[in-house]
């Protein structure tokens, strides 16, 4: 096609600006997750579960946001504790890029089923379940990361960890009081490397190890206790005398 004059030309060139523009408006919206070498990478996973669990607690449901409230993609996990040993958890992070690194958010309910108060309550990131547990280290990347991990309901108010968060820790200690029948919300922020299981293929599977625990009793009331204890002994015994 050949343009006789400069105003057909012109009105060639806005025609080909507008068109460009309405592409770029027309461009899906999407989370950001993380930013690496000072530029915004935009990424969100495709799927986030909960395979496998090793512990005497139980999983009672989970579900897969896309987007969820720290605008990462989200695993909302509900728990049942039934005792205070160690309870892993072997999360599957699917649709990754390979190679690559995101942020997901781990909201998780823990419900106190074990007849006893908690005062503190732990989390470790890592691999493998049970006496196979390796913990992360600074290596690997896979760490807790900010938004800083809170704890909703006010249950355990004050948490310190291994590492500074900005750094990434990968051990996290929450203080408070926790009763039974009582749940905890807990709003985690997870980095995770493709290669953290050894394989890169977009897919990225670790382990979220928790445990509670029960404040042990002070020296005076153990005190107490053991002088209660031998008050009972002296009683039985002027009773068989009798």
């Amino acid at each position: 096609m050949t343009y006789r004059t400069k105003k057909q030309r012109m009105h060639w060139c806005v025609g080909v600006l507008m068109i460009c523009s309405l592409v770029v408006v027309a461009a899906p919206a999407m989370a950001t997750n993380h930013i690496e070498g000072g530029t915004t990478i935009v990424v969100e996973v495709g799927d986030i579960q909960v395979i496998q669990t090793e512990g005497d607690w139980s999983v009672d449901n989970q579900n897969f946001i896309p987007v969820g409230h720290l605008e990462f993609s989200t695993a909302d996990v509900f728990e049942t504790a039934n005792s205070l040993n160690p309870f892993d958890l072997v999360i599957k992070v699917s649709g990754m890029p390979v190679g690559g690194l995101v942020t997901i958010a781990f909201d998780k309910h823990a419900t106190n089923n074990t007849n006893v108060t908690w005062s503190d309550f732990h989390m470790e990131l890592g691999t493998g379940v049970g006496p196979g547990f390796v913990l992360s280290d600074e290596i690997d990347q896979l760490a807790f990361v900010p938004p800083a991990p809170i704890e909703m309901n006010g249950f355990f108010p004050v948490f310190t960890s291994d590492e500074p968060l900005p750094t990434g820790p990968d051990v996290l200690w929450y203080f408070g009081s926790l009763a039974p029948g009582e749940t905890a919300v807990w709003w985690l922020a997870i980095q995770v490397p493709d290669d953290i299981d050894g394989v890169i293929d977009g897919m990225a599977t670790f382990t979220l190890r928790q445990q509670p625990t029960v404040a042990a009793p002070e020296p005076a009331a153990l005190s107490l206790l053991a002088f209660g204890a031998c008050g009972l002994l002296l009683r039985r015994r002027r009773r068989r005398r009798r």
